[in-house]
């Protein structure tokens, strides 16, 4: 599994010729977070562009590179409100049980780097609580649904 926070940065390198086409600048994520959709890439040129790399594109995903077949895998990257949900808008939801107890925010998420599946979602319960206890790992099928602003969870998945 990845780290869904490390994957911003990471250099795109194409299989053919070997060389790196740009950087992740963004990691994309289906609306329900279930799926990474893609990533924004800043591209290597003389005038410099964004365009987006599809996840079903990705030849192998590591936490040191995205590796591509070739540099004309890119997209343009016309309207963000298609691809989905941006990891930062994401980071730092509240996350809460059904009935409305707030039990922290989301502070990462795993991915499994074949598929692209998110498996857990890291949820921060505060600063001392990180400190003296590390922040809570929860699997994916305890959240139930994200509205866009927070996420509710089933009860109990965290702080037993």
């Amino acid at each position: 599994m990845v780290r869904i926070s490390r994957l911003v940065g990471l250099p795109v390198v194409s299989l053919e010729g070997a060389r790196k086409v740009g950087i992740t600048k963004e990691v994309w994520l289906s609306r329900d977070l279930l799926w990474i959709r893609g990533f924004s890439v800043g591209l290597r040129r003389l005038i410099s562009s964004v365009r987006f790399l599809p996840f079903s594109r990705v030849f192998s995903l590591t936490t040191t590179s995205v590796t591509v077949h070739s540099e004309d895998v890119t997209e343009q990257l016309l309207e963000y409100s298609d691809c989905g949900l941006r990891f930062h808008k994401v980071a730092s939801s509240i996350a809460r049980t059904r009935d409305g107890t707030v039990v922290g925010s989301l502070s990462d998420l795993f991915a499994d780097e074949n598929t692209g599946r998110v498996q857990e979602l890291e949820v921060s319960e505060g600063v001392l609580q990180d400190i003296t206890k590390g922040r809570s790992r929860i699997h994916r099928s305890a959240c139930i649904e994200f509205n866009g602003q927070a996420i509710i969870l089933v009860e109990g998945v965290v702080g037993s």
